[in-house]
């Protein structure tokens, strides 16, 4: 079976909702441009959607574009 591309999607800033894009170039790390950027919390930690020792929740990030 051969699978097909629906959409691609990326996301610049870590946590925050994604665009899509019609195309994406890949290099070592992943798709270019995706994650590049993060917010951070005052206590430093980087924001995400979920608690972590790495991450800190950030309520209704996951909602959020050009923030």
């Amino acid at each position: 079976m051969m699978a097909k591309v629906r959409a691609l999607f990326r996301y610049p800033v870590k946590s925050l909702a994604g665009e899509t894009v019609s195309e994406l170039s890949f290099n070592a790390r992943g798709a270019v441009g995706d994650r590049r950027f993060a917010l951070y919390d005052r206590d430093g930690k980087i924001g995400s959607g979920k608690s972590t020792r790495r991450f800190n929740r950030i309520e209704g990030l996951l909602f959020c574009q050009h923030c």
